[in-house]
């Protein structure tokens, strides 16, 4: 439900906030019932059993009883100051679900064909805008860690200079949540023109950056049961970015010396910075200790 979500109707995303907000009277109930609490026809239900792949909507109601047998954590439907730790549980619950379905309807074959891509690309360009900029960034930094060639730029304007410069031999990899951005199609008409590869990783699969990438890879969010109208997260997207991750690392046998480096560049940093802390802690100022070193 949660991954075709943006696609439904009105009226069948009616039914669909219906049975995710009562998933457990739900599993109780006939398709008339449903049907005459979310004010809408059996027609619907029908059509919206279909969309999501079922063939009736008894089977419907048994996968989801199964997923609601699986459910160890108490429910609650609200997030509220005055209930803190259940709307702690209730956000961990619904964070794990996004995990858990994202794999159920991970396309595998995709997510192999994206890792091929990045192994055999001279320069990736990890592209992102609004709340996902800053997951873009986080990524590409990962990406370099194990070896890959991988930025990504401050801004979406950056973003479309860079691709100018890109080739045949490259590949960008658009993260969205929405996957509707009018700057990111922008971007990916800019590397169709110049047939450099794209890699799309949306929590929308019928998205138009979802629909003309090469590589397309779907994600499951559950945002809009927490914070209607918001979509916050990163959870799925980064899960798949640490998957594509690990097991570049595993594939190039270079890895470990790309992250030695690093450490061992930035290590020293932070050794200074931790002498420098523990100084000041017992009372030496480390621009004395500096003036001190250098006289």
């Amino acid at each position: 439900m949660l991954a075709n979500y943006d696609t439904l109707t009105a009226s069948e995303k009616r039914i669909a906030d219906y049975m995710l907000h009562h998933t457990a009277e739900a599993t109780t109930l006939n398709a008339s019932e449903i049907a005459e609490r979310c004010s809408t026809s059996n027609t619907t239900v029908t059509r919206f059993v279909k969309e999501l792949g079922f063939e009736s909507f008894s089977q419907l109601r048994l996968n989801l009883a199964r997923e609601t047998a699986r459910e160890t954590v108490p429910q609650s439907d609200d997030v509220s100051f005055s209930s803190f730790e259940s709307s702690v549980r209730l956000v961990l619950r619904n964070k794990i679900a996004e995990l858990n379905e994202t794999v159920v309807n991970l396309d595998v074959d995709a997510l192999k064909d994206a890792v091929q891509v990045i192994v055999h690309s001279d320069n990736v360009l990890v592209a992102g805008v609004g709340t996902s900029l800053s997951f873009a960034q986080m990524f590409a930094l990962k990406l370099s860690h194990v070896g890959v060639k991988a930025v990504s730029s401050a801004s979406i304007d950056a973003e479309m200079v860079l691709a100018q410069l890109y080739s045949t031999e490259d590949c960008i990899i658009f993260v969205s949540n929405s996957g509707s951005s009018r700057r990111l199609s922008t971007l990916m008409g800019i590397a169709q023109d110049a047939s450099i590869k794209t890699i799309a990783i949306t929590g929308n699969g019928e998205s138009p950056i979802a629909q003309a990438a090469d590589i397309s890879i779907s994600v499951v969010r559950r945002d809009r049961m927490l914070t209607p109208d918001f979509d916050s997260s990163h959870n799925a997207l980064n899960f798949i970015a640490d998957v594509i991750v690990t097991l570049l690392f595993h594939m190039n046998q270079d890895a470990s010396e790309y992250i030695r480096l690093f450490h061992k560049t930035f290590g020293e940093e932070k050794n200074e910075m931790g002498e420098e802390q523990g100084q000041s802690e017992q009372g030496v100022s480390p621009l004395r200790v500096q003036q001190e070193n250098t006289s």
